[in-house]
């Protein structure tokens, strides 16, 4: 794992070869980012296995960082609040279904209580499509929720949605980029 901060951006490069994009979870609890994964071995149906060499199963790798958390801290200080659109909410409880074994729902609720969530306007959902970039549906929605609001900042998580945000005038940090 690389790690680096460039302004208010933090970026995190990780080389997992062989591992489903799936299989992959990102989480960040008390100042410390956990990256796991799952290698599962690759066998045709009913072939001979000859050698395995490979290392299979769950991966896991920590890195404690103070810097995101500092950030976000001194924001609150300054009298930023934490706001998202509707859809994280949604985006949350999904993802812990998706993945029981890395996300908890108590986990997803202790996030979204420090968070002010906003209903997703119409306005938002027809702004969306006409940002800057090749932005996912969901990133779209939440810059166009985060321009309504006349957001200073935002939390990213990838390259596109960090590159529109900024286009937009609204600063882009988060703990790494897709």
């Amino acid at each position: 794992m690389d790690a680096y901060r460039q302004g208010d951006s933090f970026y995190i490069h990780l080389d997992l070869p062989g591992v489903n994009a799936d299989s992959i979870a990102l989480t960040v609890e008390q100042n410390v980012l956990t990256v796991r994964a799952d290698r599962a071995p690759v066998k045709a149906d009913g072939a001979e296995l000859i050698v395995a060499e490979r290392p299979y199963g769950t991966f896991t790798r920590q890195q404690e960082s103070d810097v995101l958390a500092d950030h976000l801290q001194q924001r609150l200080q300054d009298g930023d609040t934490l706001a998202a659109s509707l859809l994280l909410h949604t985006e949350l409880h999904c993802a812990a279904n998706r993945r029981p074994e890395h996300i908890g729902h108590e986990a997803v609720s202790e996030v979204l209580s420090a968070v002010a969530l906003v209903d997703i306007e119409n306005g938002d959902l027809t702004t969306a499509p006409l940002l800057p970039g090749r932005l996912r549906s969901a990133d779209a929605i939440h810059l166009a929720t985060a321009l309504r609001l006349n957001a200073r900042a935002m939390i990213v998580h990838g390259t596109e949605l960090r590159a529109a945000s900024r286009t937009a005038g609204i600063d882009a940090f988060g703990p790494g980029a897709d």
